[in-house]
C-alpha cells in the first residue's frame, strides 16, 4: 500500500499539478479515494508546496486541479485557510469567466474542508465577488451558487 501511495503522490506532484495544460476534472475525480487517505503531514510536506507553486506559476491552469484536489480530501484544512484563500482570491476579478468560476469553486472547496468558523469566513469573502456584476459580467449566478 505504501508503494502505491508513494507512486500516486509522485504522479500527482510531478505530472498532474505542474502540467502546462489543464487537467481533466474527470481524471482528478478518479483520484478522490486516494486523496482521502492522505494525512496532514503528507498534505503539508508533499502536496501543498507543489499546489502553491503551480498556483503562482499559472493559476488559470492550476485552479481547477487544486479545487478538485481540495474538494476530494477528508482533512480539516482550517490551518491552511489564510494562505490558500489568498491564492484563490487574487484573480477573482480576472477577465476570463472560466478562471473566475474555477477560483470561486476552489475557494468554496477549501471552505467546505474547514471548520465551521473558517467556512463562514470563506463564504463571506467569496459572496461579494460572486454577487457583483464585475465578477459575472454577462451571466446570471453560476449553478453552484444555489448550493450555498
Amino acid at each position: 500500500m505504501a508503494k502505491v501511495k508513494k507512486f500516486l503522490l509522485d504522479v500527482l506532484t510531478k505530472t498532474i499539478l505542474p502540467s502546462k495544460s489543464k487537467v481533466s476534472v474527470v481524471f482528478l475525480k478518479q483520484l478522490s479515494s486516494f486523496l482521502r487517505l492522505l494525512a496532514h503531514e503528507e498534505f503539508k510536506t508533499l502536496l501543498l508546496p507543489v499546489m502553491t507553486k503551480a498556483m503562482l506559476r499559472s493559476p488559470e491552469i492550476a485552479l481547477s486541479a487544486v479545487g478538485s484536489i481540495l474538494a476530494s480530501m477528508f482533512l480539516n484544512l482550517s490551518v491552511y485557510m489564510s494562505d490558500q484563500s489568498k491564492m484563490f482570491l487574487t484573480n477573482l476579478r480576472s477577465k476570463e469567466e472560466n478562471t473566475r468560476e474555477d477560483e470561486i469553486e476552489g475557494t468554496l472547496a477549501l471552505g467546505r474542508q474547514c471548520s465551521i468558523h473558517s467556512r463562514s469566513c470563506v463564504l463571506n469573502l467569496v459572496a461579494p465577488f460572486a454577487r457583483t456584476r464585475s465578477a459575472q459580467p454577462s451571466h446570471s449566478y453560476p449553478p453552484w451558487w444555489t448550493t450555498l
